[in-house]
């Protein structure tokens, strides 16, 4: 599914979300696509990227910050070395993998 429906949010509040931020389920990582505004009783409709892939239980809490995913490598892990003179650089990594296109 691409849209789930929660509750407990603040009532009548517009934007409680706003189109890309990022939430989390369980351990599922989502990017909002559109701007997400509670009912009079709380409630609102979220429409996420990717779709869910799994059941989300009733009682799963949304977590808006800090938002986190669990990554894992499907293949033959990398290696690298990393000098303490290296702490303080940027490091650049590539991960690649499709779980859902979207049409535009």
């Amino acid at each position: 599914s691409r849209t789930i429906v929660s509750s407990g949010w603040l009532p009548n509040v517009t934007r409680q979300l706003v189109a890309g931020d990022w939430i989390q389920i369980g351990e599922q990582l989502f990017k909002v696509r559109r701007d997400v505004s509670s009912d009079a009783d709380g409630n609102a409709t979220l429409d996420l990227w990717p779709k869910t892939m799994t059941l989300l239980p009733s009682w799963s809490p949304i977590i808006t910050r800090p938002a986190r995913g669990i990554f894992r490598f499907t293949s033959e892990l990398p290696s690298w070395d990393i000098a303490a003179s290296d702490l303080n650089s940027p490091y650049t990594f590539r991960l690649t993998g499709v779980q859902e296109v979207l049409s535009l």
